[in-house]
């Protein structure tokens, strides 16, 4: 009872502003136009000048009045004042005169109806045109946010939005999932949905014409499901919810068909893209496995070589060999077989950041612990090397696969020795800023040439000279499980001599504190 008693005041209130408004037009109107007509009768002594006047007077007092009744009382009782006081004036009273008086009434009246009509035929097609600019306006910037968008989910997510800022209306969208429609996105994202909408959203994708509010098909539905098509083939449905009780719907479902139709020029886009860019990862991961089994054939060949002519020439007995010889022998088979057992580490470690995608296993870690790990299995390998350490005095948690990280500070520590030109000497130091920890290996050998730096990370790169197992998989695997981590590996001469290979992980454990 409250809410229609609040309407019936609200009601009065607008009909007592019409009426205050109507009255002060009458009351300025009568009194000028009675003015002008008595200034011009004396001027001119003609009556009919008088009420040309009077009508002009009339025009523009109530051009911008929007109410034609009102404009129609001001036009009466101006005319009628202005005959009234023709006849004071001296006017002969004779039938001419009366029928004159009351055909400039009725003219007044007239022309004062025709020129309302007019003047709001003019207004209204000059609001129809500015609206039709504003949606043609709001249609392009919404078209230049959808191109700009990437990523197939982003754009439908996009287009609910889009939806949502233009109209107000809530939207849904569904994509085919091989046995039909699924629901993918709503906006708001707490739209409560019946089962039937499902089913109307299936008949606009089974016939490819929208179907629903506005349309012949599943017309009980307040939503409008409209087919987005790519390749003649439906991608998705967006089903968009109407007021019925909206005069504006027309207007609004022309203004969304528009946006739709270049929601879907964006996504046939976006797909023509992504499947472009999947061609191309494919070439890619199928040149690097190939540059990858060359690289191993490679790398495998030479020290396979080695120890089958070492334990042939062990085996045959026409060989004659000293102790010393034997000896010697025996080293270089357990050198080869050793590098053998870290390349197929290395190769382990490779299978699990490979091309469809890191398999890490991470968790939080002290970074002391993982550089230990790596000085453990250092001086395992390298009894006599001399390795200097330089941590950060705080304790530092890094979220990493232990295992794989381990794996490169062996990579960098075995490459700084193999290139140190005898020099026993490495440093390996650890420090935290911006929220990353950075990892350096820093050797005192021969350094690296000026055409090494721009592929030390390629597969089957070796050192000019180098005749050996070459630097081969290492760093490029390295390489690979620092970007698995997100992270970043670099390599730069030293100012004095040797080289620094260093890289950066993500502290995690630093941005959730």
């Amino acid at each position: 009872m409250i809410k229609p008693c609040e309407e019936r005041l609200d009601g009065m209130v607008v009909k007592r502003k019409k009426i205050s408004a109507c009255t002060r037009i009458i009351l300025i109107t009568i009194p000028a136009a009675t003015a002008l007509f008595t200034a011009l009768f004396f001027m001119t002594n003609d009556y009919a000048a008088g009420f040309f006047a009077m009508l002009f007077m009339v025009f523009v007092n109530t051009s911008k009045h929007p109410e034609l009744g009102c404009r129609l009382l001001v036009a009466f009782l101006s005319s009628l004042t202005c005959s009234v006081l023709s006849i004071f004036l001296g006017m002969p009273i004779t039938l001419y005169s009366v029928f004159g008086l009351l055909f400039i009434i009725c003219l007044t009246c007239a022309a004062t109806s025709y020129t309302h009509g007019l003047f709001r035929k003019l207004k209204e097609q000059s609001l129809h045109s500015l609206q039709r600019l504003s949606a043609t306006e709001l249609v392009t910037s919404v078209n230049n946010r959808l191109l700009t968008e990437r990523g197939l989910e982003k754009l439908q997510e996009l287009t609910l939005f889009c939806v949502y800022e233009v109209s107000g209306n809530h939207s849904v969208l569904y994509t085919p999932d091989g046995q039909g429609l699924s629901l993918k996105y709503k906006y708001p994202p707490g739209l409560l949905l019946y089962p039937s909408e499902s089913e109307a959203a299936a008949t606009a994708y089974e016939m490819g014409i929208p179907a629903g509010y506005g349309t012949d098909h599943c017309a009980y539905t307040s939503f409008r499901h409209i087919p987005l098509f790519s390749n003649r083939e439906v991608i998705a449905v967006v089903s968009i919810l109407f007021d019925p009780k909206n005069r504006k719907n027309d207007e609004m479902i022309g203004i969304l068909d528009q946006i739709m139709v270049r929601a879907a020029v964006a996504m046939e886009r976006q797909q023509l893209a992504d499947e472009q860019q999947k061609i191309t990862m494919e070439k890619e991961a199928e040149r690097i496995r190939s540059d990858f089994l060359r690289a191993i054939s490679h790398d495998f060949r030479t020290p396979l070589t080695g120890i089958i002519g070492a334990c042939s020439a062990l085996t045959c007995d026409e060989t004659r060999l000293n102790e010393k010889e034997k000896k010697s022998m025996m080293v270089d088979i357990q050198e080869e077989a050793a590098w053998l057992l870290r390349m197929v580490e290395n190769l382990l470690s490779a299978t699990r950041v490979g091309t469809e995608g890191p398999k890490l296993a991470k968790s939080l870690e002290p970074i002391e612990e993982i550089v230990s790990e790596a000085l453990n299995r250092s001086f395992r390998r390298f009894p006599n090397l001399e390795i200097h350490t330089d941590l950060p005095q705080e304790f530092i948690m890094v979220s990493v696969d232990s295992t794989l990280i381990v794996q490169v500070l062996m990579n960098l520590i075995e490459n700084a020795v193999k290139y140190s030109d005898r020099q026993k000497r490495v440093d390996i130091s650890v420090k935290q800023e911006q929220g990353q920890v950075t990892f350096a290996v820093c050797d005192y050998g021969r350094g690296l040439l000026a055409e090494e730096l721009d592929h030390l990370f390629q597969p089957a790169t070796r050192k000019k000279g180098d005749f050996g197992h070459g630097l081969g998989l290492g760093l490029s695997i390295c390489k690979s499980i620092i970007s698995a981590h997100g992270g970043t590996i670099e390599g730069r001469n030293n100012e004095s001599r040797g080289a620094t290979f260093w890289f950066t992980l993500p502290n995690e454990e630093a941005h959730e504190h």
